[in-house]
Parts: structure tokens; C-alpha cells; sequence
């Protein structure tokens, strides 16, 4: 079912979508709500609406380009590009002040996913995988 949403994609290209496609791959390591992709798409003066923003965005989280995170407690959800995460085995940290998105290796989250998948026989899918908290930024703001 995936595959066929992918060629979907491919097949039925239009300037909004290409427009969010875009818009992800130059922002790989930013998360961002609907109302800040429209904010974005409203001051490059794309005309796209918030609307199709929903709707091409959910087009792109079913075929795996992008990922979905919701905040818990909240109703808020956060949009990132999927496919730029490649080389070694790393963590995402979410700041969910700013949004911000952190990659990260760490030897000690090595471990516990080790330890899930040998005792547990689970394994993490790290492209998908994200901490949730507040970053060092946000933090000092707070202090």
C-alpha cells in the first residue's frame, strides 16, 4: 500500500506539493505545525492555503516522506522530513518549546536499545524514534 501511495505522489505532482516537498527537504532538521508551514508558505507569497497544506502534508506522512509527531497532552502536532536521518544509527530529540529537532549519537542510548532488542525483542526504528523535552536553548529562557 505504501509503494502505491509513493508512485501516487510521483504521478499526481502538483506546484503546492512540490512546494512542501521542497519546503522539508530544506528544512531536515526542523519540525514544524500547519500553522507554521502556512506562515512560511504565506511570506515566500506561494498562495497555497491552509487546506491543501492538511491535505498534501497527510499525502506525505502516508507515504513515509515525512513524519508525524504529536506533542502528548496536546492536540498539536509537529511535521518533519523523513529521508534526510541516513548514516550511523542516531537519536532525535524533540524540543517541544521550540520545535527544534536535535540528531544525536549517544553510547548510552546505544545500550538500551541493545538491551530492548536482546531482553525484549524489540527493536527501535531510529528514523522514527523521537525523545521528547526542552532544549538547552529553551531551557536557559526558562531559568
Amino acid at each position: 500500500m505504501k509503494l502505491k501511495r509513493r508512485i501516487n505522489l510521483k504521478r499526481y505532482k502538483t506546484s503546492q506539493r512540490e512546494y512542501l516537498i521542497d519546503f522539508f527537504k530544506d528544512n531536515p532538521n526542523i519540525c514544524f505545525t500547519i500553522e507554521e508551514i502556512l506562515q512560511k508558505a504565506k511570506e515566500n507569497g506561494t498562495g497555497i492555503g491552509q487546506t491543501t497544506i492538511y491535505r498534501n502534508v497527510e499525502k506525505l506522512v502516508d507515504s513515509g516522506f515525512i513524519v508525524k509527531n504529536t506533542i502528548p497532552d496536546t492536540k498539536s502536532s509537529y511535521f518533519r522530513y523523513l529521508d534526510k536521518c541516513g548514516g550511523p544509527a542516531h537519536y532525535h530529540f524533540l524540543c517541544t518549546s521550540c520545535g527544534n529537532i536535535e540528531h544525536a549519537q549517544c553510547n548510552h542510548l546505544n545500550c538500551v536499545t541493545e538491551h530492548v532488542f536482546s531482553e525484549h525483542k524489540f527493536k527501535f526504528d531510529l528514523g522514527r524514534t523521537v525523545f521528547y523535552g526542552v532544549c538547552q536553548n529553551c531551557f536557559k529562557e526558562v531559568l
